[in-house]
């Protein structure tokens, strides 16, 4: 447990060297990435929401930094993914991923 804790902090201290958290606004996205979203948005009846959090995820984004941006809980954000999982029939986000980069 106090292994894990040290892996946040390492990892929050990480992510703010690299990428500071920039609330609302957009990510840079990989070539093709925007329409692929648009895509399967449409396909699986992606909230609005659930779209965001899924272009969080591609981007990257740990679940704490998905809900600094959109100013919720993390649970919320857990919650958002576990319906992205259902919706898309994968059960990881490594699985999410590989399937929004397949599809």
């Amino acid at each position: 447990q106090e292994l894990d804790g040290m892996f946040d902090t390492l990892h929050d201290l990480i992510g703010k060297t690299l990428r500071p958290p920039l609330e609302h606004d957009p990510l840079p996205t990989p070539d093709g990435a925007t329409e692929r979203l648009r895509y399967i948005a449409e396909v699986h009846r992606l909230t609005p929401r659930q779209t965001e959090v899924l272009d969080d995820i591609v981007a990257g984004l740990t679940n704490k930094e998905i809900a600094a941006r959109h100013g919720c809980g993390k649970s919320t954000v857990e919650l958002h993914i576990t319906n992205l999982f259902r919706k898309l029939g994968v059960r990881s986000r490594t699985q999410l991923i590989a399937k929004f980069w397949s599809l």
